[in-house]
C-alpha cells in the first residue's frame, strides 16, 4: 500500500514506521505539517546552551570541509542553536521553517530528526522520505537526544542535517562523543541544590520503594513511584514542598492523585532556597473529600464531608464568590430530593412572592433545602429566615451560602449566627497546591470525550495566578485553551494572553483583598468605573490609581467577565 507521500508501507523501518503512526493520530498529513510549525522565544543563556556552545564548536572545526548542517534543539524540541560549514544547506533549512525558535516536537511536525530521537530517547537516522513532512523528503538527519545525568531527562536534542548524498558515517560517533561531553558539562554546572536532591533521593531509594524527589528545577523518581503518579501529581507535589516548607523539616500528609487515589506522604525537606524535598509515598484507602472545604463548629477544623446533620439543622457555606460554595451545599444534603432557592431571586420578584416559595418548600416533602446568596436578602426577609431556623416546625435540614462573613452587611450576620455549623472554604489563591488536578476535572467536565492532559509547564503558570475569579475563572481559561488545542496536551501558548506569564509578586494581605474587591465591583457593572468607584466610597481618581498600582487591567475585567 502506498500512501499519499509516495512512500510503501512496507519500505518503512519498523521505528519509522511506528512515529508515522504517532503523526497519523495526532491528526498529521503529509502535506500540512510545517503549518502547525510554532515559533517561540527561548533563554539565550539556558544551562543547555551554556554547557553545549563551547562543545559544539569543537565539532563544527572538527567537520570542516563536509556540507552539513548542526542544529540544538531544547527540551522542548525547540531550536536553539544552528552551526554550518557551507550556508547552502542551511539556506534550504531555514526556506523549510529550521530556523532559531522554531519548535520540531514529533506531535507538531511528524517524524524528523529532532523531534523523533526526543520523544523514543535514543539516537536515529531519519533518511529522504522517512520523513514524514514532504518537504522534507531532501534531507537526511541524524538526532541523538541529550539526557541529564542526574534525572535522566531529556535537556534537548543534538541533529545533523544534510542531503543525502552528503550522509557521512562519521556522524553518529562525532555526535555521540559531542552529547557525552555535553552531558559531562551539565553536571558539573548543576546547581548545589540539585546535586544535594540528587544524593537525598538516592539514600531514601535505600530503604523505599515509592520515592519521588523534587525542587524548583529538578524532579527524580523511582519506577514505582512512576508506576503510581502522573506528571500533574508531581507538579502538585512541587507546589506542596514550596506552600508547606515553613512547617518543618518532615511531616506526613494525605495526598489525593489525578487517578483519584489517596497516598500517604511523608515529606522530608531539604534545608535549601529551592524548595528540595523528598516523598515517600504509601497508599491509603479513605473517602473522597470535598475539595477546598473546611467546616468550623466551636474551634474545631473539620473536611466538609464530616459535617453531619440532625434534622433539624442548619449550617452556612461561607465562600467568595466561584469557590464552590453552592456545589459543596448540595453535597451536605444527602437525599433524592433537594430543594434550592436563590436569594438573588428577591432583587428582581416581590418578596412576598419569594417569601411564600420558601415557605412552600419548607411544608413540602424535599429532603433538604439550599438557599444560596443570602447576604444579598434584604432585612424582612432576612428575619423570616432567621425565625424560620429558629423554630422546630420544619423536619429538614437548611443550608446557607453567601460571601464570607468579614464581608457580610450588617443585618446578614444575626442570621448566620443561628446556623449550628459553618464551613468555609477557601479562594483558589490559597488551594495552590490542588490547582493541577483541579484544573484535569474541570477539563474532564469540558471535554468528556477527549480527555485531553494539561501540561506541566502550563499547570506551573496557572497555579501561580492569583484567580480573583476563582473556579468560573479557571473554567473559562481552560474553556478558552481548549478551544485552541483540538489535540494534544494544553500548552502554555493555548492559554489566553493575559494568563502566559507569571504574575507580578505577590501583594500584601490588604492589597489582595482590596484588588479583590475592586475587580468584583468592576465586574457587578459591566466595568463602568464611575459606578464602581461609586459603589466602594472612592473618587474616580483613586479609583484609576489603584487600577495602576494593582496591575488590573481591561484585558482581565473583561475576560473575567465574559
Amino acid at each position: 500500500m502506498t500512501d499519499s507521500s509516495g512512500v510503501h508501507d512496507k519500505l518503512l523501518r519498523p521505528e519509522i514506521a511506528a512515529s508515522w503512526k504517532r503523526s497519523e493520530i495526532a491528526g498529521l498529513t503529509h502535506e500540512m505539517v510545517l503549518e502547525r510549525l510554532q515559533i517561540g522565544d527561548f533563554e539565550s543563556s539556558s544551562q543547555l546552551l551554556t554547557a553545549a556552545v563551547p562543545v559544539l564548536d569543537g565539532v563544527a572545526r572538527d567537520l570542516t570541509g563536509l556540507t552539513y548542517s548542526l542544529l540544538l534543539a531544547d527540551a522542548d524540541c525547540r531550536i536553539v542553536g544552528r552551526w554550518f560549514d557551507r550556508p547552502t544547506i542551511d539556506d534550504t533549512l531555514q526556506r523549510a521553517g529550521a530556523v532559531t525558535g522554531s519548535r520540531w516536537r514529533e506531535s507538531d511536525v511528524g517524524t524528523n530528526g529532532l523531534g523523533t530521537p526526543a520523544e523514543v530517547r535514543s539516537g536515529m537516522w531519519v533518511h529522504g522520505a522517512e520523513h514524514f513532512a514532504t518537504v522534507l523528503s531532501g534531507f537526511t538527519c541524524y538526532g541523538l537526544p541529550i539526557l541529564h545525568p542526574l534525572t535522566r531527562r531529556v535537556e534537548g536534542v543534538l541533529n545533523v542535517t544534510v542531503h543525502p548524498n552528503d550522509a557521512h558515517p562519521l556522524f553518529p560517533p562525532t555526535l555521540g562523543r559531542a552529547v557525552d561531553d555535553i552531558e559531562q558539562r551539565l553536571i558539573d554546572a548543576s546547581r548545589p541544590a540539585d546535586s544535594r536532591l540528587f544524593r537525598a533521593f538516592r539514600e531514601a531509594c535505600r530503604t523505599g520503594r515509592a520515592i519521588v524527589a523534587l525542587n524548583d528545577h529538578v524532579m527524580l523518581a523511582s519506577n514505582t513511584a512512576l508506576a503510581m503518579v502522573e506528571d500533574l501529581d508531581l507538579e502538585t507535589m512541587r507546589e506542596i514542598a514550596r506552600s508547606a516548607a515553613h512547617r518543618g523539616a518532615s511531616t506526613v500528609e494525605p495526598v489525593r492523585l489525578l487517578s483519584g487515589a489517596m497516598v500517604t506522604a511523608r515529606i522530608d525537606r531539604l534545608q535549601d532556597l529551592s524548595h528540595g524535598a523528598v516523598f515517600r509515598l504509601r497508599t491509603r484507602s479513605g473517602p473522597r473529600a470535598a475539595p477546598g472545604a473546611e467546616s468550623a463548629n466551636c474551634g474545631h477544623l473539620a473536611s466538609a464531608e464530616e459535617t453531619t446533620f440532625t434534622a433539624p439543622a442548619s449550617v452556612f457555606v461561607e465562600g467568595e464568590p466561584g469557590s464552590g460554595r453552592s456545589t459543596v451545599a448540595r453535597s451536605l444534603l444527602e437525599g433524592a430530593s433537594v430543594s434550592v432557592i436563590d436569594a438573588l431571586d428577591c432583587l428582581t420578584e416581590d418578596s412576598t412572592a419569594w417569601a411564600g416559595r420558601l415557605a412552600a418548600t419548607i411544608d413540602g416533602r424535599a429532603d433538604g433545602l439550599v438557599i444560596d446568596n443570602v447576604h444579598v436578602l434584604p432585612g424582612e426577609l432576612v428575619d423570616l429566615l432567621a425565625r424560620t431556623l429558629s423554630t422546630d416546625h420544619h423536619s429538614m435540614p437548611i443550608v446557607l451560602t453567601g460571601n464570607p462573613q468579614t464581608w457580610l452587611p450588617a443585618h446578614i450576620q444575626p442570621l448566620v449566627r443561628r446556623c449550628r455549623q459553618i464551613v468555609a472554604l477557601k479562594p483558589l489563591r490559597e488551594r495552590r497546591n490542588e490547582i493541577p488536578l483541579l484544573a484535569q476535572s474541570v477539563i474532564n467536565a469540558l471535554e468528556p470525550g477527549r480527555t485531553p492532559r494539561l501540561s506541566p509547564a502550563a499547570a506551573r503558570l496557572l497555579t501561580a495566578q492569583p484567580w480573583p475569579g476563582n473556579i468560573p475563572e479557571l473554567r473559562e481559561v481552560l474553556r478558552h485553551a481548549l478551544a485552541h488545542r483540538p489535540f494534544g496536551p494544553i500548552e502554555i501558548v493555548d492559554l489566553p494572553a493575559a494568563y502566559r506569564l507569571r504574575p507580578v509578586p505577590a501583594l500584601a494581605g490588604r492589597e489582595t483583598a482590596e484588588r479583590h474587591a475592586i475587580i468584583e465591583a468592576l465586574r457587578r457593572f459591566d466595568g463602568n468605573k464611575t459606578r464602581a468607584a461609586q459603589f466602594l466610597g472612592i473618587t474616580r481618581t483613586t479609583l484609576y490609581n489603584r487600577l495602576r498600582a494593582l496591575k488590573i487591567t481591561d484585558d482581565t475585567v473583561h475576560f473575567l467577565h465574559s
